[in-house]
């Protein structure tokens, strides 16, 4: 089944947004794909530290 997706608002330092948008431009994806891999992958390996 198909994930929905929530727009949501977020303040960042300028400097973490063009570092950011220059990694999505690289990889081929964009700003919103690439926040979401990082996300996940944190949440993932946050889970995997708890006992």
């Amino acid at each position: 089944m198909k994930e929905f997706k929530q727009k949501v608002s977020v303040t960042l330092d300028c400097s973490l947004v063009i570092d950011l948008k220059k990694q999505a431009r690289e990889e081929g994806r964009s700003f919103s794909q690439l926040l979401n891999m990082i996300l996940k992958a944190y949440l993932a390996s946050k889970k995997e530290v708890q006992f």
